[in-house]
């Protein structure tokens, strides 16, 4: 399955210590639509530099995209993911579509783009996380 992950910044988690429970799922769930963004946009570029025939391309993958809520796993770490989810009209899995995408199959070669994806929105996940941080810890 397509996932997108990311770390929360060390220095950021010093001050979490005793408000980690409410403050981390807080800080992912205004994170995750720029996540979400980033990953539609690298899609979108990717498809449509594909050389296919143009008609196969109908906005299918970008728009299966969907933000699950943050949980938090056994190992006490919290967890936000985006993914993608249901079929298209033909009845193929999108998130099969999208890991033949990302990595190729016997039909296509790869076409990354997870990882441009992560590079271009840290920078601002990571800000949106840092402002949630503040805002929560002066209240």
């Amino acid at each position: 399955m397509a996932n997108f992950d990311f770390d929360f910044p060390e220095d950021m988690l010093s001050g979490l210590d005793s408000i980690l429970d409410d403050v981390a799922p807080k800080m992912i769930e205004e994170a995750l639509p720029t996540c979400q963004k980033a990953l539609e946009d690298s899609v979108r570029t990717v498809i449509s530099t594909a050389s296919e025939d143009v008609k196969r391309q109908t906005g299918d993958l970008e728009k299966s995209l969907k933000i699950l809520p943050p949980k938090r796993t056994k190992t006490g770490a919290y967890i936000g993911s985006v993914n993608f989810v249901g079929y298209d009209a033909k009845g193929s899995p999108n998130p099969v579509k999208a890991l033949g995408l990302e990595y190729g199959n016997n039909h296509q070669v790869a076409r990354p783009f997870m990882q441009k994806a992560a590079n271009s929105c840290r920078a601002e996940v990571t800000d949106k996380m840092q402002q949630v941080f503040n805002r929560e810890v002066k209240s």
